[in-house]
């Protein structure tokens, strides 16, 4: 059995197809199931957003669609799906695409001294693909 003709069957489905299939159902009319989606999901939460693949980002907009209601989370600095198809555009393109953008940025530390966070700072300083960020801490002895 292949994988096409085993993916047909109720069982055979695996989480990148049932993404595939929930946007093309959302993309429909009106009169479809995904109408009622939209009116019935009010609120939409992606956490590690920079891990996001093309057909879940396609369906959160396509959910918060009528009412803008999208609260994602994530780091570009943590980004490591992207073998999976992953790609960290969509965090880093996030305000260009998201009108009526709230953005807020976390960059303190709570639990290291200042020492982790500029070590972290130091590692990824480099990296092309990134908004940009300074890690702080205020405490003065780590936290168990």
């Amino acid at each position: 059995m292949s994988y096409i003709s085993g993916s047909y069957s109720p069982r055979g489905r695996d989480f990148d197809d049932l993404l595939f299939y929930a946007v093309k159902s959302c993309a429909r009319t009106k009169k479809s199931a995904a109408y009622v989606c939209r009116i019935q999901v009010s609120y939409v939460m992606i956490d590690e957003y920079q891990d996001t693949i093309t057909p879940k980002y396609m369906l959160a907009k396509l959910l918060t669609a009528s009412h803008k209601n999208l609260f994602a989370v994530g780091d570009e600095d943590q980004s490591i799906y992207g073998w999976r198809g992953a790609t960290i555009d969509n965090i880093l393109n996030f305000a260009k695409t998201t009108r009526g953008l709230s953005y807020n940025s976390s960059e303190q530390n709570y639990r290291s001294t200042q020492t982790i966070p500029q070590a972290a700072s130091d590692v990824v300083a480099n990296n092309q693909m990134r908004k940009g960020k300074t890690l702080y801490s205020v405490a003065t002895k780590a936290s168990r």
